[in-house]
């Protein structure tokens, strides 16, 4: 018998709405033939997208009524938030991100914790499960002093660390404006720069009479978000790709080694270096084929991008002056060690720097320094 593949029909239990179909189908063999056939063309219809495969099984309907009956399926709405955790992470396969995790084993409890780093965003995007932020007079019920979402990305700003995105989970069959409105009001008032995302695993609508536009401007609601809603799990993935951006440098591969963070100072004093015919050239030859991304610094970090799609922008980059101690702390944030090319005035903004002088190269009657810098 060639049935729908099992593993895509168990991804839409939900309410024991496996276990309903299951019985529905056990009164087929009850009808008349006309009757099953008319049933026989609308389940062909409705399986056809998914795919198929000839399997050997026989159950008997109080086999599966156990199965359905298991724990497991009573901690479905956690089930559900694991499985959108995968829905953030998808959209970032281009990504160098690092899933984090304790002997091969990820943990989803009911406390702060750093689920991925994605490391090819500039500056980079951590998510986070269940990260508190303290707001005065929250409205929601249950929540006292502070509001805690379900999942978070955060990225540096400044002297810290800012949210810009805040995803919060539902599990509810039919949609609870009221709940709904209250979350998201105290989530956007707790994370003032973050765009703040519902989801709910049934029917979802939201109401903001009587709230500030600032608020209700950066609230987005999803509702039937499940496998087989396509649309729904797209506009998540545009949601999450927008914030994190577009990879600063790709890998070229698994064995691609590790990735050389390039900084090339492109303040004044390097002008001659930079307008040099060979500079690219130079570029290339302090890579030597390893994965790099380039950051383009003075007294602060002008862009980063991956090499061989910023040498067009070294020429055309603002040449402030060279203050290079705060840009290279903040890269070494990020990466355990930089190399950097700069002149003699660069040099002397490295004092408390663990450095290592690699050689030294000409470039437009300019001697280009080449420095490792490490943690």
């Amino acid at each position: 018998m060639e049935q729908a593949y099992l593993g895509t029909i168990a991804q839409h239990e939900t309410d024991f709405q496996l276990g309903f179909i299951v019985a529905q189908l056990g009164r087929y063999v009850s009808l008349d033939e006309a009757s099953q056939r008319v049933i026989g063309q609308r389940l062909a219809i409705a399986l056809s997208r998914y795919p198929r495969r000839k399997i050997g099984i026989r159950a008997e309907l109080p086999e599966l009524e156990r199965i359905l009956s298991l724990p497991i399926w009573q901690r479905r709405h956690e089930l559900y938030a694991v499985w959108i955790a995968t829905e953030i992470a998808n959209p970032l396969d281009d990504h160098d991100c690092e899933l984090h995790h304790e002997k091969g084993r990820i943990t989803f409890a009911f406390r702060e914790s750093v689920i991925a780093t994605v490391r090819s965003s500039h500056p980079k995007v951590r998510l986070f499960a269940e990260r508190r932020s303290p707001l005065i007079a929250p409205i929601g019920h249950g929540r006292t002093g502070h509001v805690q979402p379900d999942y978070s990305l955060w990225r540096r700003s400044g002297d810290g660390e800012e949210c810009g995105l805040v995803i919060e989970v539902k599990h509810y069959k039919r949609g609870s404006p009221a709940r709904f409105r209250e979350a998201l009001i105290d989530y956007a008032r707790a994370h003032r720069a973050a765009k703040v995302l519902l989801v709910n695993h049934g029917q979802a609508r939201e109401s903001f009479h009587a709230v500030d536009r600032d608020v209700s401007g950066r609230c987005i609601v999803i509702g039937d978000l499940t496998p087989s809603h396509l649309r729904q799990r797209e506009t998540l993935k545009e949601i999450v790709r927008d914030y994190v951006g577009e990879p600063v440098f790709r890998r070229t591969g698994v064995d691609a080694g590790p990735l050389l963070m390039l900084a090339v100072d492109v303040s004044a004093s390097m002008s001659a270096a930079i307008d040099a015919p060979d500079f690219a050239e130079l570029l290339s030859s302090v890579a030597e084929g390893r994965t790099a991304a380039v950051a383009l610094v003075d007294s602060e970090i002008q862009s980063v991008g991956q090499l061989d799609l910023v040498t067009n922008d070294i020429g055309r980059s603002r040449r402030g002056h060279t203050s290079l101690h705060d840009p290279i702390s903040s890269l070494l944030e990020d990466h355990e060690r930089v190399v950097l090319l700069t002149d003699r005035d660069g040099i002397a903004d490295l004092v408390g720097f663990k450095t290592k002088h690699l050689g030294s190269k000409h470039a437009g009657g300019t001697r280009v320094e080449d420095i490792e810098i490490e943690r």
